[in-house]
Parts: C-alpha cells; sequence; structure tokens
C-alpha cells in the first residue's frame, strides 16, 4: 500500500494517549490520611490531655434500695457497710467533657447516675469514663443497669435486678434473690448462697457456681455455654434443653425426680455442664 501526501503537508505522530483524571485519585488518598492521621493525633492529644478526679463520699441514709444506671462505667457493689449508711468513692477520667456522677437520695432509695459524654468513635483518646464503688448495708436490694462496661456486686442479701447491655456482670457471695440478665457479654457467679437465680445471656457464657443449694435455678444462653456448680450431695430435678451442643450431669446423681430444687438449664449455641464443683 503506497501513502500519498500533498506537497506541503504534515503527518505528525499519531495521538497519544489521553491524561489520566487524577483529582478523584488524589481526594481519596487525602480522605484516606485524614481517617488514618486524625484518630491517631486526636488519641495522642486525649492522653496528653487526660484528666482524673478521685472522690469519696458517705451519706448517713435509712437506705432499703440502690438504684444504679453506670452508662458505660464500671461499677462495683459491695455489701458490709454500716446500717443506715451509704459510701461512694468514683474515678472519674475524661479529656474534653468529665463525667457527670448524679447522687440523689430519695425516700428510702439511693441513686446513682453516671452521664458521660465522648467524643464519638472518630476521635478515641479523647472518651470520657467512671470507675464508680458504692459501699451499703448487706441487707439492701440492688437494681443495677449499664449499656457496658463491667458490674461487680458482691456480699448483699437482699434481691439483687443486674442488666447489661454489653458487658461483664460479676456476683459474688449473694444469698437473696438475683435476676441477671446480658446482651452481648458474660455472666459469672460465685460463692452463691441465693435460693432463686434467673441468669439470662443472649450472646456469652453463664458460670454459676453455688456455695449453698438453690431451690431455683433458671439459665439461658443463645450463644454461648451454661455451667453450674452446686454443693456435693444436693439434688435437683434437672431439665435441659441444647439445640447445638452437649449436655453433662456429672454425677447423673444430681438429677432426682423427687428433690424439690429445680435446675433448668436451655441453650441454642452451646453445652451445659451440671454437677459438684
Amino acid at each position: 500500500m503506497v501513502t500519498t501526501t500533498q506537497p506541503g503537508t504534515y503527518i505528525g505522530p499519531p495521538p497519544g494517549p489521553r491524561p489520566r483524571r487524577r483529582g478523584p485519585w488524589i481526594a481519596l488518598a487525602v480522605l484516606t490520611a485524614l481517617m488514618v492521621v486524625v484518630p491517631t493525633a486526636t488519641g495522642l492529644t486525649g492522653k496528653l490531655i487526660r484528666r482524673t478526679y478521685v472522690h469519696s463520699q458517705s451519706f448517713s441514709f435509712p437506705i432499703k434500695t440502690l438504684q444504679v444506671n453506670s452508662g458505660d462505667s464500671t461499677v462495683t457493689v459491695v455489701g458490709g457497710g454500716r446500717p443506715g449508711q451509704v459510701t461512694v468513692k468514683q474515678s472519674l477520667h475524661w479529656a474534653l467533657n468529665k463525667p457527670q456522677l448524679r447522687l440523689d437520695p430519695v425516700g428510702d432509695s439511693f441513686r446513682v447516675w453516671v452521664v458521660c459524654s465522648d467524643g464519638g468513635s472518630l476521635f478515641t483518646g479523647l472518651d470520657c469514663g467512671a470507675d464508680i464503688q458504692v459501699t451499703v448495708p448487706s441487707g439492701v436490694a440492688v437494681q443495677s443497669e449499664a449499656s457496658s462496661g463491667s458490674t461487680d456486686i458482691s456480699d448483699i442479701s437482699g434481691a439483687v435486678k443486674v442488666k447489661s447491655a454489653s458487658g461483664e456482670l460479676n456476683l459474688s457471695g449473694l444469698s437473696g434473690p438475683v435476676t441477671a440478665s446480658v446482651a452481648s457479654g458474660s455472666i459469672e457467679g460465685r460463692g452463691l448462697r441465693s435460693p432463686q437465680v434467673d441468669a439470662r445471656s443472649h450472646s456469652g457464657a453463664i458460670e454459676l457456681a453455688f456455695a449453698q443449694a438453690p431451690l431455683n435455678v433458671t439459665a439461658r444462653a443463645n450463644s454461648g455455654g451454661v455451667t453450674v456448680k452446686v454443693p456435693p450431695g444436693s439434688r435437683y430435678r434437672v431439665n435441659t434443653k441444647a439445640a447445638s451442643g452437649g449436655v453433662d450431669v456429672v454425677p447423673p446423681e444430681i438429677a432426682d425426680d423427687a428433690a424439690p430444687g429445680q435446675i433448668h438449664v436451655t441453650t441454642t449455641s452451646g453445652g451445659i455442664s451440671i454437677g459438684y464443683p
């Protein structure tokens, strides 16, 4: 094939590739860098300006019921305090917003509220939190609710009702009726002398160890195993159901259809273990 051109006509090189549009890529790179750098810098800043407040306060008060709404804080409730006295120890920590602790004696109830506003999940290190310890007489009834964080309750002979959306529930030395529920987290009971315990977990294990034979134990876990330890020689009417997981009742003589006490355990995904220590 022969190509002819007119005199004076110039044929240049073929056009090159079109230039790439770099704008979107530059914007994406900047955004990615901000997502990495800003939280890191904020976290370091939060540590540098982090503040702490520690305080203890006692109240002379004819308390019969303790009500706690702890939000995202860590709460410890301890029995064995002096009759007619409530002692609150607080350790607050924050970078931007100081937690607010409200102590309200109303009637024969003593209310403890923790309100904390942080900088959101992006601004790690600028959060606020609290560690609260409340000491009360052993016979007080306790009602506690938390969003997240651990809740520890010990040495209480009154009725205990505790609920948490996310966190650990630790119960020790309780001798009154117990109702405990958690959406995501574990429930652990040690040295229990409670006649009646109702423990429920949507996602998390349940472990109950009794120092005194209970009359009625109900434990339900959707995702997680359940372990119940009872005093040697005690017997119960045992009712178990595990949709996915094994069931161990050891020794078998724990199960006695004529026994006055009852243990009812249900799991959706997790094993069941009932036995002596």
